[in-house]
This record gives C-alpha cells, sequence and structure tokens, in this order.
C-alpha cells in the first residue's frame, strides 16, 4: 500500500475511498502525530482518539484492535508490550514537515527563513 506523506493529489471518489481511508489510517497511526512507544509501557497516541470515544464503547481493547491492524514494525510490538494507552499527542507542529518520520527531540527547523524568525523573535 502507498502511504499518504503529501496533500492527495486526486479526490476520494466512490470507486477508492476505502483504500483511500485505509492508506490515510495507516500514515497517521504510523506516524509521530498518531502513535508513539519509545519501548515504554505507556503507550502514547493522539488526543483525536480520546474526543472520538464514542467509537471505541469499551475503549482500551477497541483502541487496541484497531491500531493493532494499521501498526507496522516496531510500534506493533511497542503497543502489544504497553500496560496502558495514553491519549496525550496533541503537538500538531509536527505534522508531516518531515514525512511523517519518527524523529523526536531536536528542533525541526533548519531552513534559514525559519530559523531567520526565531532569532529575531518576529514573523516575517
Amino acid at each position: 500500500m502507498c502511504l499518504v506523506t503529501h496533500v492527495r493529489k486526486s479526490a476520494y471518489t466512490g470507486k477508492y475511498v476505502y483504500a483511500d481511508l485505509i492508506d490515510n489510517a495507516l500514515e497517521f497511526i504510523n506516524s509521530n502525530r498518531g502513535t508513539e512507544g519509545k519501548k515504554k509501557r505507556v503507550f502514547r497516541v493522539s488526543s483525536l482518539y480520546e474526543r472520538n470515544q464514542v467509537f471505541f464503547p469499551d475503549f482500551d481493547a477497541d483502541l487496541t484492535e484497531h491500531l493493532l491492524v494499521y501498526l507496522e514494525g516496531e510500534k506493533r510490538e511497542e503497543l502489544q508490550a504497553a500496560t496502558k494507552i495514553k491519549t496525550d499527542i496533541n503537538d500538531w507542529t509536527i505534522t508531516d514537515l518531515y514525512g511523517s518520520t519518527r524523529d523526536l527531540g531536536a528542533s525541526l527547523a533548519s531552513n534559514s527563513a525559519a530559523l531567520d524568525g526565531a532569532v529575531s523573535g518576529g514573523n516575517s
């Protein structure tokens, strides 16, 4: 499956909407704004899940089942090893600056225009 890491090039259509939504779920859940495990007992997920809790009647069990459908690689193992899910990812400034790479910790502003605004304290 092709992961969506950019603005869609085509509109949703009846013929492809289900596949497109699956691609969106894969991209979001495996991105740094969707989930984070970091080999801890607490698996962090986007606060969007808590705001949409109505879709997960048995919240922890249903959310875990949903995430396991789409999680890939070590993130899947981290969820399975976790003892708690915490819905506290709210940092929308990290959205896709580097194609949803899971690189946490350092400043993401590395271009001269972004750094200029940071140093001068003003908005360009």
